[in-house]
């Protein structure tokens, strides 16, 4: 019985230990498959590049669609499209940040 015990503690502090160590980790959502299909740009409301370093498996683009509620469409990364289809929406970021900064109002003149 105290071999049981010597050996069934241990285990349970390393099991313990272990989920520690996950416990600050984000869960990732990847993709496990891509598509090479065209998906409409009006269609689309942003994107986010998955890759291999962020601990998934494949290299991919992540498109959020403007449904309700939002689809997450996999995208081969590469394609011709998707490389369009990511310039056009950080080209559409950039115009809504510069439209969204306040205008400068003109202060008085001092007489």
């Amino acid at each position: 019985m105290r071999t049981v015990w010597t050996l069934l503690i241990p285990a349970l502090l390393l099991g313990h230990l272990v989920c520690l160590q996950g416990a600050g980790q984000p869960v990732q959502d990847c993709c496990l498959l891509t598509s090479a299909r065209r998906i409409p740009f009006n269609s689309i409301a942003g994107y986010e590049i998955q890759s291999r370093d962020k601990g998934c498996p494949i290299d991919a683009v992540i498109f959020e669609t403007n449904s309700n509620p939002s689809r997450k469409l996999c995208a081969t990364s590469g394609i011709s499209w998707v490389n369009k289809w990511i310039k056009k929406l950080d080209k559409r970021k950039k115009v809504t940040k510069t439209e969204k900064k306040p205008k400068r109002s003109a202060r008085p003149q001092p007489e």
